[in-house]
């Protein structure tokens, strides 16, 4: 992968945008609206049910200029908690966490759905059977403290989202 080609798409070299803000018609600088996540090598829809509910994510796939891959996901738990997207993400790395991911693989039909199901099309993104086959290896949990202070520590007010992913489908393990 060419990382030259990632970085001329975040940023603008030349630096002669508009300011984003709007508040200096005559600022130049960074230009907006970029997609970050465009670099990714694919977005597997994972399919998980939180007390019977079903709460299908997109994850992001990329590989690192080392050569290994890693996952950018947000943890489902501290979502439905009510925290902010940005206090629930992890990074999920193929040295720690070793995972397969094949972009072009068929992903099985999720619980409770058919084949049919899993071709019918979304309102963003490919159909669920075509967005890559993931599987890690072993268990991934959230790392993030329940109490934003943090006051106890040793991870005693950890999330207590705990799950094993396997083609697609993530399942709770206690």
């Amino acid at each position: 992968m060419n990382h030259e080609d990632t970085y001329k798409e975040i940023f603008d070299v030349v630096e002669d945008a508009r300011d984003p803000s709007g508040i200096s018609p005559t600022a130049r600088g960074l230009a907006p609206g970029y997609d970050l996540t465009k670099s990714a090598l694919g977005k597997p829809l994972i399919w998980y049910e939180m007390s019977g509910t079903p709460m299908p994510m997109t994850w992001d796939v990329y590989l690192s200029p080392d050569g290994s891959m890693y996952i950018q996901a947000l943890c489902p738990a501290c979502i439905a908690r009510g925290r902010q997207p940005d206090h629930c993400g992890l990074t999920i790395r193929s040295q720690a966490k070793p995972f397969s991911f094949d972009p072009r693989a068929e992903v099985p039909p999720f619980p409770g759905m058919s084949r049919d199901d899993m071709y019918r099309p979304r309102k963003s993104g490919p159909p669920a059977a075509k967005t890559g086959l993931l599987t890690i290896e072993k268990t991934i949990a959230c790392t993030w403290e329940e109490d934003g202070t943090a006051r106890r520590s040793f991870g005693l007010a950890r999330c207590n989202w705990k799950v094993q992913v396997k083609n697609n489908v993530a399942k709770d393990v206690r």
